[in-house]
């Protein structure tokens, strides 16, 4: 069976009888016939009533008057019910109402009788002049009806303007606030008052969503327009970066009530992830950029990049750097501090800044806190929010990791390539400014224990603090050896005579005064951790290599006393000692022999191990450095300055390098040659480095005499010198020709194959920088070159074959001891 008819709209919804008046509604049958009736405020209209569709149907108001329902009957429903009402209105009639015309009903029935009277003539005319007379008649009285019509019709169609006029003006009133929606809803976006729009937004909503009112579809549509382009102008605003945490939330619950399409929560946490990693990266690029810049720099000027290290600087601890540091005011320390640590600092600002703010965002989020009450909370997102969370805080590690200890990242996977980036410094530009990193890294994890962060994502920065602090241990120590090294550089002989404990001079009361130092900074900066940081003296592995770096910075001064006595003059890595002669009194007292040199050496060294070395064990216990390590590596050490003086020997060998390098230059240019005059294509290496293989083959023979064991590490040496002194000379020639290039390209290579086994990379690195300042060969030359290498072998090769690798001789110890 089929449902009742239900009216739910009218128009026009009042007028005077025979107003045509449009029903809308449901199931108002499917045909004219079948309609049964319809009933406007008590009175039947199915005469006038046309079916237009299921949902509409025309008719003329009755004689009705006040309001009532409109009830449609249908033979598949029945009678049907009505959600709207119709007021009748009742019309004073007069002599100016065109309706008066058609409402006369005297005029109609005498117009009855007369055509009575009109068909009784016509039938007796029938009678006497049969039916042709009726063609004119019917001619005539279809004239008659049309003018009729005509009149009529004009007067209905006026009568249904002024209607349609009257009910327009209704709807303009009842309606302004739907008519002026789309004006007011641009204006209030242009002034910000989004609050107001969505409001207006809601009840245009619930009182015209569903309308079939084709006047109120298009205002409504241009409503809808207008709130597309607030969707989009909020969804902007979202993803913009920076703002306020409670400025997102504002535009995050207004899209919910505009009912945007997607998750705006969860685009602004994504936004927010995007634009912190952004922050991180490219402050990590512009960092790298200028340290890039610094490098090449100080790599074109051919010096170490970074700031100027003066000699003052060498020789101070970094003890006493760092308390300089944090002495400097906030310009200098701008000024000095490396691009490395600026990065740290300016990471951890960022992530402080930025990070709580997602974090409060995405508790909000799963919290429902953002949410409209009708809306449920995603939870399977919450893997998704934490892998964002982990990223940044990876990130964060990462870069740091890769710009202060590189050494951390896991070596075959995806960090080493993405991070491991910065160019290699030396270790004193980075040490004494460690502990400020740590203050930076501990700032940062303060404030993420602050946010209740899941443990593994708490444990990111914890273990990038572990490792730092264990580095910053070692590099301290290790920087701290560096200057114990250089101590050699200060002696100036000058001794003082101890009854009990013989002979010393200055250098081991620094020594001691440098370690301690040393062992309070490492104390106060990195045993001493902060808030749920685990001490490093709890942990095996450390508790042991703090035992190994004690031990390390203690015998480091055994290598500055070594210096003493093993220095080279040509060797820029190892500084001549100054002449601190005495010039009191007008006399002048020069450096003692080499004989004396030798014996206060050992006197210091023996002073250390008597000495020096328990008082150290005592400080060191006292700083709370672990007992047992502390007296394991003070007993290695005091083996370590037992065996010094079995070193001297070397002392000797050192003495042969001098001569080498002086020889190079002189027979290189011997007979005024000039590399850009050479003119005959090159048949042989030339005389001097075949000069340069004699001389180290006799130092050669010499050393293996003694103790084979010592070559490796004095030829490699030899050959870096060598290395430097070939590369500045070929480095410093203004041109070749063509076959001057291949000469020295010749001459390069001998020496490559020669002394091959002994190339460390410094001396890979001097040959290498002497080739690339060489012309490129073309093929037929380096035809040539191999031709002239394989008869070089040939002609050499008795002497080639004494720079092979060599065992060293059981016996090496011994032949040592009696030297």
């Amino acid at each position: 069976m089929s449902l009742a008819p239900v009216v739910t709209g009218i128009s026009p919804i009042e007028g005077v009888p025979g107003t045509k008046v449009t029903i809308r509604g449901e199931n108002l049958g499917f045909c004219q016939d079948d309609l049964m009736g319809l009933i406007i405020c008590g009175v039947d209209c199915l005469m006038s009533a046309e079916w237009k569709s299921n949902n509409k149907i025309v008719t003329r108001s009755g004689g009705g008057i006040g309001k009532g329902d409109i009830i449609v009957v249908t033979i598949q429903g029945g009678r049907g019910t009505s959600t709207v009402q119709f007021k009748g209105l009742q019309e004073a009639m007069g002599p100016l109402k065109e309706s008066a015309v058609w409402a006369n009903v005297g005029s109609v029935l005498e117009q009855v009788d007369t055509l009575y009277d009109l068909k009784c003539v016509f039938e007796s005319d029938i009678q006497e002049y049969g039916r042709q007379s009726t063609e004119v008649l019917q001619k005539a009285i279809y004239k008659c009806k049309e003018e009729a019509d005509k009149l009529f019709e004009d007067v209905l169609h006026r009568k249904d303007r002024a209607d349609g006029t009257r009910n327009a003006i209704n709807v303009l009133k009842r309606f302004r606030f739907l008519f002026y929606l789309p004006v007011n809803t641009e204006r209030n976006i242009q002034k910000g008052d989004y609050d107001v729009v969505i409001n207006d937004y809601a009840r245009a909503k619930s009182l015209f969503g569903d309308t079939q009112i084709q006047l109120f579809k298009k205002f409504y549509s241009e409503v809808e327009k207008k709130i597309e382009d607030l969707r989009n102008i909020l969804s902007e605003q979202l993803i913009k970066m920076p703002t306020t945490l409670e400025y997102q939330k504002k535009i995050i619950r207004n899209l919910y009530h505009l009912e945007t399409p997607g998750d705006p929560a969860w685009q602004c946490l994504g936004a927010q992830h995007a634009y912190i990693l952004h922050l991180l990266m490219e402050s990590r690029d512009s960092h790298l950029s200028r340290e890039l810049a610094d490098h090449d720099l100080g790599a074109n000027k051919g010096s170490t990049p970074g700031p100027p290290v003066s000699s003052s600087s060498r020789n101070t601890t970094p003890a006493a750097k760092y308390n300089k540091i944090m002495m400097s005011s906030v310009g200098e320390w701008q000024a000095s501090a490396p691009v490395r640590v600026l990065l740290i600092e300016d990471l951890g600002d960022i992530l402080s800044t930025n990070f709580p703010d997602m974090w409060k965002l995405s508790q909000a989020y799963f919290g429902g806190e953002l949410l409209p009450s009708s809306a449920h909370v995603d939870h399977f997102k919450h893997p998704e929010c934490k892998e964002m969370i982990l990223e940044l805080l990876g990130v964060f590690s990462g870069i740091i990791r890769g710009a202060i200890i590189p050494q951390t990242l896991n070596p075959h996977g995806a960090y080493i390539r993405k991070y491991h980036v910065w160019p290699e410094v030396p270790l004193d530009q980075i040490t004494p400014w460690l502990p400020q990193v740590l203050r930076h890294i501990r700032s940062c994890y303060n404030t993420l224990l602050m946010l209740d962060l899941p443990k593994d994502a708490v444990d990111v920065i914890k273990t990038l603090l572990f490792d730092l602090r264990v580095h910053c241990l070692t590099s301290l120590f290790q920087q701290t050896v560096d200057h114990l090294c250089s101590l050699h550089s200060r002696e100036d002989w000058r001794v003082e005579v101890d009854d009990e404990q013989g002979g010393y001079t200055h250098l081991p009361q620094i020594c001691e005064g440098d370690i301690i130092e040393c062992a309070q900074l490492v104390k106060e900066t990195v045993l001493e951790g902060g808030r749920r940081e685990p001490s490093l003296l709890d942990h095996p592995n450390i508790s042991k290599d703090i035992g190994t770096l004690i031990h390390n910075v203690i015998v480091a001064f055994a290598q500055a006393l070594r210096k003493l006595t093993l220095k080279d003059p040509d060797d820029p890595e190892v500084e001549d000692v100054p002449d601190r002669s005495n010039q009191e009194n007008g006399t002048t007292v020069a450096l003692p022999s080499v004989e004396v040199q030798f014996l206060i050496t050992l006197s210091n060294c023996a002073y250390m191990r008597r000495v020096i070395l328990p008082r150290l064990g005592e400080s060191l216990v006292r700083a709370g450095y672990p007992k047992a390590e502390v007296i394991e590596s003070i007993e290695k050490s005091s083996q370590t300055y037992n065996e010094l003086q079995e070193t001297l020997f070397d002392a000797y060998l050192e003495e042969r390098i001098d001569p080498i390098i002086g020889m190079i230059e002189r027979s290189m240019y011997l007979g005024q040659y000039d590399w850009g005059k050479v003119r005959h294509t090159p048949t042989e290496v030339r005389s001097y480095v075949k000069e340069i293989l004699l001389n180290v083959s006799q130092v050669h023979a010499e050393v293996v005499a003694v103790w084979p064991g010592l070559i490796p590490s004095l030829i490699e040496r030899m050959v870096e010198v060598i290395g430097e002194e070939m590369a500045r000379l070929i480095t410093c020639v203004s041109s070749f020709s063509q076959n001057g290039a291949l000469q020295a390209h010749i001459d390069l290579a001998a020496l490559n194959l020669a002394l091959n086994n002994y190339m460390s990379p410094t001396a890979q690195a001097s040959f290498q920088e002497a080739a690339e300042a060489l012309p490129k060969l073309t093929s037929e030359a380096k035809r040539s070159k191999e031709n002239v290498l394989r008869s070089f072998h040939n002609k050499m090769k008795f002497l080639l074959a004494c720079f092979l690798d060599l065992n060293p001789v059981p016996n090496g110890e011994q032949m040592i001891a009696s030297i």
